[in-house]
């Protein structure tokens, strides 16, 4: 059982992968002889090798764009890192009674901090923190509330993910433009082969 098993799913002796396929079919444009390819084939061939030499030719460059981006995003973090600082923040109510907060899990109530003078206002804080509760927050250099500086580590992150976008958006563009000339290719073809196979008919009903 067990043999006749692998006599029916075992692959055919020589047979190609899909890759392998595609890349015969593509040589075969370029540098095959036979009759069935036309000019418009071997163009099409030429398109796709083009391509692909453009998309490996692209990652440095792509590289090169992430590093400016980190460049800059670390420029950014050590300016975020000097001028945002935790103070202690007091609420000024119960989370009881809270304003609208668009985080379902916590609420935002009025609180005040201090840094290089009084501030208040609205802090989103956890459900049930009640009126006098000490928490911390970060604030800019006037004592606005503001967000955590960036992280070093973030900063970095930065390389890989602009790289990546980069390529991912050259490449796109590539396969777009490639689509809409292969189609016009396409429709060119099949106008060519409906032309010679009515010369075809006309010639053999004669």
């Amino acid at each position: 059982m067990h043999s006749i098993r692998y006599r029916i799913t075992r692959r055919p002796a020589g047979a190609l992968t899909g890759a392998a396929l595609w890349l015969r079919v593509q040589w075969v444009r370029l540098a095959g002889s036979s009759p069935l390819v036309r000019r418009g084939d071997r163009l099409a061939a030429w398109l796709v090798l083009v391509a692909l030499a453009a998309a490996v030719l692209a990652v440095p460059a792509a590289v090169g764009i992430g590093r400016i981006a980190e460049q800059r995003a670390l420029v950014l973090a050590q300016h975020e890192l000097r001028t945002r600082h935790r103070v202690p923040v007091t609420t000024l109510a119960a989370a009881s009674h809270p304003l609208a907060s668009p985080d379902p899990g916590a609420v935002t109530v009025l609180a005040r901090w201090f840094w290089r003078g009084h501030h208040s206002g609205s802090v989103a804080v956890p459900a049930g923190t009640g009126r006098g509760s000490h928490l911390t927050r970060w604030v800019d250099e006037q004592g606005r509330l503001t967000g955590a500086p960036m992280t070093i580590a973030e900063a970095r992150s930065t390389t890989a993910r602009v790289a990546f976008a980069a390529w991912g958006c050259f490449v796109g563009a590539l396969l777009l433009l490639g689509r809409g000339v292969g189609r016009r290719l396409a429709r060119s073809q099949d106008a060519r082969w409906d032309r010679d196979l009515k010369r075809l008919v006309r010639t053999e009903g004669r």
